[in-house]
């Protein structure tokens, strides 16, 4: 009977954070990236919505690490 209840309460509180934003988001979205994102420290709003600095079309080249390996 609790689990009915908690997925009730989580199910609304999808829906608020749905019926909140200005364009369309599937809930199916929504739980995929709170879940993914629990231990993050980013407000849900950072979540949903797209950085303006995220050139179109592709995604930020993220810094790599060199490892320099010397012959004997």
């Amino acid at each position: 009977m609790i689990q009915v209840f908690v997925a009730m309460i989580a199910y609304l509180l999808l829906k608020l954070i749905q019926l909140g934003m200005q364009e369309c988001v599937l809930l199916q979205k929504i739980a995929r990236l709170l879940s993914l994102n629990l231990t993050s420290h980013r407000t849900i709003y950072e979540l949903l919505c797209r950085d303006p600095d995220r050139h179109k079309g592709g995604k930020k080249a993220l810094p790599q690490l060199e490892l320099e390996i010397g012959v004997f």
